[in-house]
């Protein structure tokens, strides 16, 4: 557990597998724009181009970045639901789209997906609102009114479902991905545009 001042609902990012390689993946995104813009003209002769980069890359902001997403997230009070364990079918499908502010199961999670995915939105859902916001509010409408196809049921016990929206007349398809676990623990774990052949 590591503590990050005001990251979570109760101030701190607790690093569980899944949160960590979210983190990682967020990281990752803002080093690979930051690499692929950076000038490497006034390099060192001897320094690579991924030494020079590491050493002006700002770290520090992407930490504060986070956090504040993370903090973000939070104030917007969506996040993981329960339902009860034994649903199937069209009764679990329904208690899934009835849930109020259902979200990411967490907050790293939630601003790695919306930085990720954020330019798969179209405008109309963007305009107005933070990348946080737009990405959480579009997700929850699409599990609330999209087509579903499923359950899939995973090796865990997990149970998947996708959620297909088509958004006005701007012809952009988007997809939410929901996982309930065995407990009845339901969480968004992906949203955007959906793979090629799905």
């Amino acid at each position: 557990m590591v503590t990050y001042p005001g990251a979570g609902s109760d101030g701190l990012i607790y690093w569980g597998r899944l949160t960590f390689a979210n983190a990682y993946e967020y990281i990752k995104i803002n080093w690979d724009e930051f690499h692929k813009a950076f000038d490497f003209t006034a390099k060192k002769t001897k320094e690579s181009d991924a030494e020079f980069a590491a050493r002006n890359f700002d770290i520090e902001s992407v930490k504060l970045n986070i956090v504040d997403d993370v903090k973000e997230f939070h104030s917007l009070g969506e996040g993981s639901r329960r339902i009860s364990p034994n649903l199937q079918g069209d009764a679990l499908e329904a208690a899934i789209r009835s849930l109020d502010g259902l979200g990411f199961g967490d907050g790293v999670a939630a601003a790695y997906h919306a930085r990720e995915h954020i330019k798969e939105l179209p405008g109309s859902e963007r305009v107005g609102r933070s990348a946080i916001e737009a990405y959480q509010r579009s997700a929850a409408q699409t599990v609330r009114t999209g087509v579903a196809k499923g359950p899939f049921p995973e090796p865990d016990g997990v149970v998947k479902i996708f959620y297909y929206r088509s958004v006005g007349n701007e012809g952009v398809t988007l997809r939410a991905i929901v996982k309930v676990t065995r407990d009845g623990t339901v969480r968004i774990a992906t949203y955007g545009k959906p793979h090629k052949g799905e």
